[in-house]
């Protein structure tokens, strides 16, 4: 018998706590709306993260430092260069490029010395890594 009353208090002070809050949460939703979209945290944070992570990613640069690895393993090209005269006073002639004309021909390559080219693909991929860092990093940041 003592049992039997003990579960119908706790029965009542149960009912009587939880439907004022359950009137609560309900009030607030008849207030909104018809075209009030309801999300819950969960929901929301994978809508942004689908949406939103590619815009973070792009924004942080992360594809721009990868390519900077990819350009600083590349040599130099050379360069060529010929240039003509294009009206030589002296004959009075145009285009003189004949035995007596101007021409001139000029390779140039850069040669990096000391190890410079090494050191420029290991500038390269520290930048991309701490590009990498600061996105895991503010990834978390957002998920707390």
């Amino acid at each position: 018998m003592h049992n039997r009353i003990v579960k119908i208090l706790l029965l009542l002070s149960t009912t009587v706590i939880l439907v004022p809050i359950a009137k609560a949460q309900n009030h607030g939703t008849r207030d909104l709306p018809p075209d009030t979209l309801r999300l819950t945290i969960d929901v929301a944070d994978s809508i942004f993260l689908q949406r939103n992570l590619p815009l973070l990613a792009s924004s942080m640069n992360i594809e721009a430092e990868r390519a900077q690895i990819i350009q600083a393993k590349a040599y130099p090209n050379p360069v060529f260069t010929a240039s003509f005269n294009a009206w030589d006073p002296d004959n009075r002639k145009a285009f003189h490029v004949g035995s007596g004309g101007e021409k001139l021909f000029q390779f140039d390559q850069l040669i990096l010395l000391g190890g410079k080219r090494k050191s420029e693909i290991e500038i390269a991929k520290t930048n991309a890594k701490i590009a990498e860092l600061e996105f895991a990093q503010l990834l978390r940041q957002l998920r707390f």
